[in-house]
């Protein structure tokens, strides 16, 4: 709740009365994604004056943060001037976008220092005086985003009750975030718990009493968070420091250390909790994994499309096949095209049919036939390729929007669930601690639902194709390079492997090779009863016969376990 609207609303208060009058005196940055600003009384002319508040301003994604303190001792080296033209400006006032959590520093020339505390989008920003950006502290995307339309809160319980229904939610929780957007988590579980509600109900199991004490209860906190604000810092036994500025009902029996001074609590919150540092980690890494695997997601997907037949394809080549048999008799053998009147159109529009000249008006149809049933068959597979694709896509996706908004540990937890690979569970104390080993081997799913094995090592090879891999299993092995045994187990998914569930296995066998970074690579598949270790190989060297040779591009499927 450090950076929620209400704590900066009253930040921004306190704020406009400590800096009018003061000029920026410096501007810098020594810690990543961190601004420092320091703010000193007019000097004589000439001369800047030494900095009597400091604003500290976080645009890290994980942790937007903005409070003022009295002292600040800059580094001496390994630091960054900041917006340098505006250093020497008069603050005049400081204001903050209604329902927005966009702070501006008004200067008296007119231009704004606009702080954004906009999660992992947030960013400092100078802009002149006709709203043309002269410089930003991040080197991102930035624009000053459109006025927000202000959102009226319910006024009566009987329009409370109307609107509750009317939000497309799971849970009543996420039904009161569609009335109250600017509330933080915490705070709309601080409400359910004053109206004495479980955040997971289903807001239609909701009655009219039911809702009447939560309309009480939201525009009770509300008006405790707009008038009568009361910093305080909650300590829980496992180390976990929560930030508020009202009491919190939800919260009761745990120690909490209240604050004459808004900053001071916040700096109290930063400092104060070791699991704070760990879930921030654990954040950013999500926050990595997730826009990366996104990216390459979307490549592949762009891929599958760019590789997809044109639409009405094959339902052209049907047609000229038919057109062809229908009209055998005018068709002369030796002809580069004939031109023939669309039978199976209303309008019997002319269509010009290329031929083969070599070939007989049956034998061009044949053959028009025959493209058909590839295009309609390269397109049916592309469409199954890009289905799980595009179901990855959408998690990611979903899965990121929510990492982005997260605001509490359990809430990560659940998601992190989701990305075991990345290791990033805790303990109770907040320190990381090793996700369960990974099986025996790299296990994969291909197309129909298949398990696909991939060794780690020499003996680990060994280990998958002469202990665990059954006779009619297909094994695959880059050609002409060190790398994986890669084993895709029949009968784990529907029916055969498909084609596209083997060039997967193939493509997984080029990617765990020494030609990784190739951008096709020829991968020898046979069956596992034909892979044969001779005596006393080094661990990992086989015989194979009967192979097939794809050549794939190196790539790994969209799941993994």
């Amino acid at each position: 709740m450090i950076a929620d609207y209400y704590t900066l609303f009253h930040l921004t208060h306190d704020l406009a009365h400590r800096l009018r009058g003061l000029q920026l005196a410096e501007a810098f940055t020594q810690s990543r994604q961190e601004a420092v600003f320091g703010f000193a009384p007019a000097p004589p002319a000439g001369r800047l004056g030494s900095a009597v508040l400091w604003l500290i301003v976080s645009c890290d994604p994980s942790r937007n943060y903005l409070y003022a303190r009295a002292t600040f001792a800059r580094a001496k080296r390994n630091t960054l001037d900041l917006f340098p033209s505006a250093v020497g400006e008069t603050i005049e006032d400081v204001i903050i976008e209604k329902f927005d959590r966009q702070i501006s520093l008004v200067f008296r020339s007119g231009r704004r220092l606009v702080v954004q505390m906009f999660r992992s989008s947030a960013n400092i920003l100078l802009l002149e005086r006709d709203g043309s950006i002269a410089g930003t502290f991040l080197k991102r995307h930035a624009a000053v985003p459109p006025a927000v339309r202000q959102q009226n809160d319910p006024s009566s319980p009987e329009v409370f009750a109307e609107s509750f229904h009317s939000v497309s939610a799971q849970d009543s929780r996420a039904a009161l975030k569609g009335l109250y957007p600017r509330l933080s988590s915490a705070l709309l579980n601080e409400a359910l718990a004053r109206a004495n509600l479980p955040p997971r109900d289903r807001p239609d199991s909701l009655s009219d009493e039911h809702l009447g004490k939560l309309f009480q209860a939201v525009s009770t906190m509300i008006k405790e968070l707009r008038d009568h604000p009361a910093p305080r810092v909650y300590r829980a036994k496992d180390g976990a420091c929560t930030f508020s500025l009202i009491p919190l009902t939800s919260m009761a029996g745990i120690p909490v250390e209240e604050f004459a001074s808004l900053h001071d609590a916040i700096r109290t919150r930063l400092a104060g909790s070791s699991k704070e540092h760990a879930t921030a980690d654990r954040q950013s890494r999500l926050l990595r994994y997730l826009r990366t695997e996104l990216q390459r997601i979307e490549r592949a997907v762009q891929k599958i499309h760019k590789d997809m037949p044109e639409p009405g394809e094959e339902g052209q080549h049907e047609t000229a096949g038919k057109l062809l048999m229908a009209h055998i008799s005018d068709v002369r053998t030796g002809a580069r095209e004939v031109i023939l009147l669309n039978d199976f159109s209303p309008l019997r529009e002319p269509i010009r049919i290329a031929l083969q000249p070599a070939l007989n008006a049956a034998q061009n149809a044949e053959r028009y036939f025959s493209k058909a049933k590839k295009a309609r068959k390269a397109r049916e597979e592309l469409l199954e390729r890009t289905e799980q694709p595009e179901r990855k896509r959408a998690l990611l996706q979903s899965d990121l929007r929510l990492v982005e908004g997260v605001e509490d540990d359990q809430q990560l937890e659940g998601i992190a669930a989701r990305y075991p690979q990345l290791k990033l569970k805790t303990t109770a104390s907040g320190r990381a601690k090793p996700e369960r080993e990974h099986p025996l081997f790299r296990v994969f799913h291909v197309a129909g639902g298949f398990e696909v094995l991939a060794g780690k090592n020499s003996a680990n090879n060994d280990l998958l194709t002469l202990k665990h891999a059954r006779p009619n299993d297909l094994w695959f092995h880059a050609r002409g390079s060190s790398g994986s045994h890669v084993v895709l187990r029949v009968g784990t998914g529907k029916g055969e492997p498909s084609k596209r569930a083997i060039e997967q296995a193939a493509a997984i066998a080029a990617f765990y090779s020494g030609m990784k970074n190739a951008k096709t690579v020829p991968v020898a598949v046979t069956l596992r009863k034909y892979v044969r270790k001779p005596r006393g190989a080094p661990a990992g060297t086989v015989t194979i016969e009967r192979e097939k040779l794809l050549f794939v591009e190196p790539e790994l499927p969209t799941s993994e376990i």
